[in-house]
């Protein structure tokens, strides 16, 4: 019922009427060519639109063409399933009401093996990472080997009650105790790639010995540990036409400085984030047009050099709702006195 209200929704933004009738052989979304409903099929995640499959004839293969892979753990795991297009498909690992690693790394191996990859432009991968990992760093491979334009990577909670074992090296925040995580080096070069968002869970990420985002233009962070000064630094300087900086509730260890220069960069936001207070902020964006800075504390000195063409500035000392960002002696004009002296 979910893909059929989508597809009915969809089909009147192109202003087809949706008759669906018990018994027929056919109906007017199946009509619709066959770009349209790839890309009806490219906004579902990839378990949705694969079970499309079994609609009629005409549906079989159209998912094997979508531009997006959306793979979510969440999903693969739930306890309720729709068939998947066994029969149109008989080698798709059918999901069952539990499932251990082994049979969600067959199902992402399987469809990147049955799908016309040549389309993908967009991946998206929500998993757990330290299960995963060996298979992780081979999916973004594949994916980049297919010029993909985005990227969307996110770590989630290490514990799911359908998930065993559990793993014990891995806390409560998805923070390894052992070893940061890891992406292929082919990542950071690769040059099709304009969209990166990363979720992971507070863990560090470790930054290869060369690196460039030549094509880069939006990079969002969420819940991203960098060990040093020179890691941020180093990840932001490698992206030079990025246009679109967001850091959110990233974690800054052995800061001194945080650095962000991009002479392209329109857009930066910077909310959440812990180790800013023992930092010095330093910004040299000559064009920027939107800056969003939410914290709950001072940094120890600023440095702000942006456009003063600036069309929007969102400051907000009372910080996002996250309870223990919050500074006891944080006072709030305080604050804003010092920063009217920088604006």
């Amino acid at each position: 019922m979910e893909v059929r209200k989508l597809l009915e929704s969809s089909a009147k933004k192109y202003n087809f009427s949706t008759t669906w009738t018990v018994g027929e052989t056919s109906d007017k979304i199946s009509g619709l060519p066959d770009t349209i409903l790839h890309n009806i099929l490219s906004l579902l995640p990839t378990k949705y639109a694969i079970q499309t499959s079994i609609l009629s004839k005409r549906w079989r293969y159209l998912w094997a063409s979508i531009h997006c892979l959306d793979f979510d753990h969440k999903l693969f795991y739930s306890s309720v399933y729709i068939p998947l297009g066994y029969d149109a498909f008989p080698f798709l690992p059918v999901p069952e009401t539990k499932h251990t690693n082994a049979s969600f790394i067959e199902y992402v191996d399987t469809v990147f093996m049955l799908c016309d990859t040549s389309k993908i432009q967009r991946f998206c991968l929500s998993c757990f990472y330290y299960s995963y990992k060996s298979r992780v760093d081979t999916w973004i491979r594949v994916a980049i080997m297919c010029n993909v334009r985005e990227l969307d990577f996110s770590i989630q909670e290490p514990y799911d009650p359908y998930v065993e074992p559990y793993d014990p090296h891995v806390d409560f925040a998805g923070i390894s105790l052992e070893e940061p995580v890891r992406f292929p080096h082919t990542l950071f070069t690769c040059e099709s790639l304009e969209v990166l968002k990363m979720n992971l869970k507070w863990s560090i990420i470790k930054m290869p010995t060369t690196m460039g985002f030549h094509g880069l233009k939006t990079l969002h962070l969420v819940e991203v540990a960098f060990s040093d000064d020179n890691s941020t630094k180093k990840l932001i300087s490698s992206c030079p036409i990025l246009e679109i900086l967001s850091m959110e509730k990233c974690t800054l260890y052995k800061h001194q400085n945080l650095f962000v220069s991009a002479h392209k960069l329109r857009s930066l936001t910077i909310s959440g984030c812990v180790g800013l207070k023992e930092c010095k902020i330093m910004i040299s964006t000559p064009i920027l047009l939107s800056f969003k800075y939410m914290q709950t504390s001072m940094a120890q000195d600023y440095s702000l050099d942006y456009s003063s063409s600036i069309l929007n500035v969102d400051i907000d000392f009372d910080g996002p709702d996250y309870p223990w960002w919050r500074d006891d002696d944080f006072r709030s004009d305080v604050v804003i006195d010092s920063w009217l002296s920088f604006v």
